[in-house]
Parts: structure tokens; sequence; C-alpha cells
């Protein structure tokens, strides 16, 4: 005959593995992509290397990556509500996008996502070295 207490544990442990795997198949994963491009000329140039970054209203990061010579990422993560996707790039304003996810997609498309030039120019550039020495292959400078 079974105790209470046996009883009990094996209710309690069921309990658990039931909660794991209910909020596993509630948080499963998603995957973003698109693609980081400049509109040029009338046409798309893509923007490779930029960074796309997922955040939360509050500025928590869920995921960020850096785009691939194409200019194409892909976030993966337990992602859900509504995040914004934060394309950024030196010489480039940054992109800002609102995306609403829903945990059961598991792929989602952003699309093409247009980054604008920025240009700022500098007054003036000073460059100082202490000294610069010639060794037998190579001219050293030390700064």
């Amino acid at each position: 005959m079974l105790s209470f207490r046996k009883i009990l544990c094996k209710g309690i442990t069921l309990t658990a593995l039931f909660s794991c795997f209910a909020a596993s198949k509630v948080m499963a994963k998603v995957q973003l992509t698109g693609q980081v491009v400049e509109k040029e000329n009338n046409t798309d140039k893509p923007i490779g290397f930029a960074t796309a970054v997922l955040m939360d209203s509050a500025g928590k990061t869920y995921a960020g990556t850096i785009c691939d010579a194409d200019g194409n990422f892909a976030l993966e993560g337990e992602l859900k509500g509504n995040l914004r996707l934060i394309c950024s790039y030196m010489g480039y304003e940054k992109n800002e996008k609102p995306i609403q996810i829903d945990p059961k997609q598991k792929n989602i498309n952003t699309g093409k996502l247009y980054l604008k030039a920025h240009a700022t120019e500098l007054k003036e550039v000073v460059v100082s070295a202490n000294a610069i020495s010639r060794e037998a292959d190579r001219f050293v400078v030390r700064l």
C-alpha cells in the first residue's frame, strides 16, 4: 500500500514535469530575418556587416547580431510581445521598426530595412607622433 507521502511526491513530480513541458511549448523559439539596405539611385544596395538588435520598450536586449556581407540577418530566441528591431551602421542613421511577435509564429521575415546615409563633417584632425625610427625592414612610429 502506498503511503500518503509517496503519492504526494509523485503528484508534485508529475505536476512539475507537466509545467516544464507546457512552458517549453509556450516559449518556442522564433526566428526573425530581414535585410539591411540603402536606397541608392533607385536601387537597393545591401549594407554588409550592419548591426541588428531586438529590444523591448524598457531597453532590454533580447537578441542581436551582425549582418552578413549581403546585409542579411537572422535573430533567434524565445521572443514574444511588442519589441523594437533596431538596425544601424557607422555613417548611417539608425532605423527602428516596431515588431509584434506571436510565439505561435516560427519564422518572421521583416523584409528590407532601409538606412539613410548620414555624414558628419569634422573641423580638423590632428595626428602627432613622438618619434619615428627606421629599422631594417620598416619604419616605426611611436605615438
